[in-house]
C-alpha cells in the first residue's frame, strides 16, 4: 500500500508546476536522531487557482 501511495504522490510532483522539499532533523525522548521529509507542491483545483499542499514523505532513523 505504502508503495502505491509513494507511487502516486512522485507522480503528483512530476505533474507540479512548483515544488519544494523540506527536511528537519529531531531527536526523540530516547535520544534517537530522525530526519523527516516533507513535499510541498502547488496543486491546480476545479477553478485553476494553484493551492499549496505539504505531504508528509518519510521519516529516517539517524545514526
Amino acid at each position: 500500500m505504502a508503495d502505491v501511495l509513494r507511487s502516486d504522490l512522485l507522480q503528483q510532483i512530476q505533474t507540479s508546476c512548483k515544488y519544494s522539499i523540506t527536511i528537519d532533523e529531531s531527536t526523540d525522548i530516547s535520544v534517537k536522531q530522525n530526519l523527516v521529509t516533507y513535499a510541498r507542491l502547488l496543486e491546480t483545483d476545479e477553478f485553476g487557482m494553484a493551492l499549496p499542499h505539504t505531504y508528509f514523505l518519510g521519516v529516517a532513523e539517524l545514526q
